[in-house]
Formats: C-alpha cells, structure tokens, sequence
C-alpha cells in the first residue's frame, strides 16, 4: 500500500535501470504521458542506491524514512542538551517521538525524515561554529557546510532556517556587538554551493508558481495543524501557548542572546515567512 507520490517516488529510484533513465524519470518521462516531480533529486538517487544494496522493495524504502526519523530524535536528544539538562532533554525527546507529523513521515516514501535530520545536524553545527579553535573549527565548518548543502539539496524550502540563522546572528550583533564574519561566511558558502550544485534543479522550477497546488492561508489552520498536533484545536492550543510564552519572555528574549533564542528565530521565520509567502504568491 502506498500513496500516488509513494508510488512515483519508487517509480523514479527503480535500481534496474540506468541513471539516464531515472533522470528521465525524475523530470517526468512516465511512458504514455509527462508527470514531473518537485522534490529535488537527491533523496531518489539515495533510495536508488539503498535499493541496489538492500533490494528494490517498498518496506526497504520505508526502512530508510525510520532510520532517519530515529536518528533525528537521538539528534533532538542531542540538541537540547545544549540548552538545558538531562531530565528537560529526556522530555523533550520524549515529546518530539510523540509528533504525529514525524510519526507519520518516518514510515511515508518521502524525504521528510531526512530533511528533519539533516536540519538538525545543521543547527547543530552551527551551535559548534561559536565555540571552537583552531583545527577542531576547521572539521566542525566543513561539516556544517557539507550537512547544510546535503539538507538544501534535499528541499530547499529549508532556507527557511538559514533565514533564522541570520536573524540570531544579527541580533547576536546588536546585543554583543560580535560580528561573527567567520559563522556568517560558512552561511555564504554553503548557500554558495548549494546554488552551483544545484543550478539546473533551481532553473528547471523558478518558473512555477505552485507545488501540487497553491497554498491558501487555509492550509495552515487546516492541513498543518492536523497534520502536526492531531487536530485544528491542538494546533491552536499550541499556537496559543506558544504566543503566551513568546510575550511572557518578550523582554528576555529582546535584550538577551542566548543559544535557545536560535530555535525561536527559526520557528518564527518557518512558519510566517510560509504565510508570507502563499499571500504574495
């Protein structure tokens, strides 16, 4: 059993055939008719090759969704041990293994568990750029650049976080007065690379307008938030608390830079920035 774009996905990764072929496929080549696909190529030519190890079988595609799905949960386990301690860290993860949206995703033939994982590793690293010297920085900038290109060749809608990256490096400036040049470089140069390697997937859809479809401001109270929280009331509960603990630390969060302020910032710009963009569009 599988979704239409399950299916297509694993049409597009099929082992036995040539990498032309695939790329055939990739750009819309179904036989007796044209049906493009939007997600960038990268994760096809991953399950391809898992393919060509493991077999060519839908629960073998569905394995590599769960790798990455538990895998980001290590990550998160990883990530807010960086803000706080073992017990908040523990529940956190707790919370996220408990996110209908990863749950569901960790088990579809689809890139999001990748991208999931692969956006963590990036905030990661980006966290380590500020506290290492010397050799040790040289090996954490390449990893940052090389996990922050692998997870925009994966779905470039993830500029989003880059987009808060900037936020929390600006505001690090107005705070602390630290410039920061080198972490804002890494920034330009992965972004850099991403667009060279890239090139031809950003001319092949600059053009379009929409994805399967335009999104309309209804997909977010509607789709995203059943989606991500169950239901259109958990999503607005959440929402809700969510603004109330943003303007209860309103002061803190303003004159204050703190490492956790990075998340906010990214949260923020993922989710306003998407509205933004749909009403402009």
């Amino acid at each position: 059993d599988g979704w239409y774009d399950e299916w297509n996905m694993l049409y597009t990764a099929d082992p036995t055939i040539s990498y032309d072929e695939t790329w055939k496929r990739y750009y819309g080549d179904r036989g007796d008719h044209t049906l493009p696909e939007y997600y960038p190529p990268l994760y096809a030519f991953l399950l391809k090759s898992f393919f060509g190890t493991f077999g060519y079988y839908v629960e073998n595609a569905r394995l590599v969704s769960l790798i990455f799905g538990s895998g980001a949960l290590i990550l998160v386990f990883y990530l807010t041990k960086i803000f706080t301690n073992l017990q908040n860290s523990l529940v956190a993860t707790i919370l996220v293994s408990l996110n209908l949206f990863l749950i569901w995703q960790s088990s579809e033939i689809r890139p999001h568990s990748f991208v999931v994982f692969f956006s963590l590793l990036s905030i990661i690293f980006f966290l380590k750029l500020f506290n290492q010297n010397g050799l040790q920085n040289r090996i954490v900038s390449i990893s940052y650049v090389l996990f922050s290109v692998i997870l925009l060749s994966s779905w470039p809608f993830a500029l989003i976080i880059f987009f808060g990256k900037f936020i929390y490096l600006f505001h690090e400036f107005i705070i602390n007065k630290k410039k920061n040049i080198y972490i804002f470089s890494c920034i330009i140069v992965s972004l850099v690379i991403y667009v060279v390697l890239n090139y031809e997937y950003l001319l092949y859809h600059l053009s379009r307008d929409e994805h399967y479809t335009k999104l309309y401001l209804g997909f977010f109270y509607s789709y995203h938030f059943r989606s991500f929280f169950g239901s259109i009331i958990l999503g607005a509960i959440f929402l809700l608390l969510f603004g109330f603990i943003i303007l209860s630390n309103l002061k803190k969060i303003v004159f204050n830079s703190k490492k956790e302020n990075l998340l906010l910032f990214i949260i923020i710009s993922s989710y306003f920035l998407t509205i933004i963009y749909s009403i402009l569009s």
